[in-house]
Parts: structure tokens; C-alpha cells; sequence
């Protein structure tokens, strides 16, 4: 991780594996993840389609409750919540060789908490993906 100002450039390589133990998780047919992308979350467009991969991932998953579009792109949105005066937070999506995005994963810093503690840490958030372990590896 490097503060570069106020911005943070995170690198992140295999930070954790793990299954998750659902087998209904989609996978699109024809999926081509050898042409696969890691875009940096940088538009609002992006963030609409980084908070709507979760509706795509888990829309078989009867278990799984929905949170508000409107909400999560107020927690997001740095202009609109308030934590991003003292954090910083970067997100990533993965899209398959046709544009679909197949997978997401953020990164924040609490400088507060870092200051506080004398600690340099980082927290990663919304790491979901398609059941392949391409896509976990590359994110």
C-alpha cells in the first residue's frame, strides 16, 4: 500500500482464498475470463454496475435480502458519506471478455483509526465473484 496525497494505490496479491460452500452461485455460459478485465471503480455508471453485480450473483439465493440500490450508493459515493473525509476507498470490478462484470472487491483506510493506533492498515469490502477461482485469483 502507498499514500500517494489523499489517494491510495492498494496491491493486493492473493489476499485470501477460500470457498464458499454454495453450489447455485451463476457462472455465465460462454464466459471467456481468459480475456478478463480488473477496472477500477472511477464513474458513477461503474459504481451502478458494481453495486448491481450482487442482484446478478445472488439472485437464485433465497436466503439473500436485497439491500436498497439508493443506499449503497450513498455509502459509497465519497460526495455523500461522510467517512470519506478521513478514509479512502478504492474499488475494482472484473469483467468477462463480452463486458459482464463477473466479480468485485474494494479497498479502505481508516486514517483516523492508522493515526490512532500508529498502525497502517487496510480493510478489504465486497469481495463477491462467480464461482471460479480465476476470477478470486485476478481480483
Amino acid at each position: 500500500m502507498k499514500r500517494m496525497g489523499k489517494a491510495v494505490e492498494f496491491k493486493i496479491k492473493n489476499v485470501c482464498r477460500f470457498t464458499a460452500g454454495i453450489s447455485n452461485f451463476p457462472k455465465f455460459a460462454g464466459t471467456e475470463y481468459n480475456s478478463m478485465e480488473i477496472k477500477l471503480v472511477d464513474k458513477r455508471k461503474d459504481l451502478k454496475a458494481f453495486i448491481d453485480f450482487q442482484f446478478t450473483l445472488y439472485r437464485n439465493d433465497k436466503f439473500w435480502i436485497p439491500p436498497l440500490k439508493k443506499d449503497e450508493l450513498s455509502i459509497l459515493s465519497a460526495d455523500k458519506n461522510p467517512a470519506y473525509s478521513f478514509c479512502d476507498g478504492r474499488f475494482w470490478m472484473a469483467k468477462d471478455g463480452k463486458g459482464r462484470v463477473v466479480g468485485r472487491i474494494g479497498a479502505i483506510v481508516n486514517h483516523k483509526y492508522n493515526e490512532k493506533t500508529g498502525r497502517k492498515l487496510g480493510r478489504i469490502t465486497r469481495m463477491e465473484f462467480m464461482d471460479d477461482e480465476e476470477i478470486s485469483t485476478k481480483l
